[in-house]
C-alpha cells in the first residue's frame, strides 16, 4: 500500500505513523532487507518544487521507519516528483492518489546496485 500526503505537505499523518511503525518492526527482523522508499507528487507546481517535495516525503517516511527500528543501511529514500503518476492529475481524487510514498521491498541490502 501507499502512504498518502496532503497538498504541499511532507509530514506523515498520525494514522500512517502507526502503520509504518508496524512495518519497521517487521523489517527489523530482516535487517538485510533492502527497502526503496519512493516519493511522488501530483502535477501542481513546478517540476523542481515537486522533485524536492517528493524527496522530503520519502525522507519523512524513512525517518518514521528508522524510529520504529528499521535498519538504516537498507532504507533508501528517492523522490520522483510528478514523473510517475498512478492516476489522472486532472481531478482532485487523482491528484490525491499521486501524492504518495510507496515502499518497494527488494532482496539483500548488500546486493549490487
Amino acid at each position: 500500500g501507499s502512504i498518502y500526503f496532503d497538498v504541499n505537505k511532507s509530514d506523515v499523518k498520525p494514522a500512517m505513523r502507526a502503520r509504518l511503525t508496524e512495518i519497521a518492526k517487521a523489517l527489523a527482523a530482516v535487517p538485510e532487507q533492502r527497502v526503496l522508499i519512493e516519493g511522488h507528487t501530483d502535477a501542481d507546481g513546478s517540476n523542481e518544487y515537486n522533485l524536492k517535495l517528493s524527496q522530503l516525503r520519502a525522507e519523512s517516511v524513512r525517518s518514521v521507519l528508522l524510529a520504529g527500528g528499521g535498519a538504516p543501511g537498507g532504507l533508501e529514500a528517492h523522490g520522483y516528483g510528478e514523473t510517475k503518476p498512478i492516476a489522472s492529475n486532472t481531478t482532485s481524487a487523482g491528484k490525491a492518489q499521486n501524492r504518495r510514498v510507496e515502499l518497494v521491498i527488494e532482496g539483500s541490502a548488500a546486493a549490487p546496485r
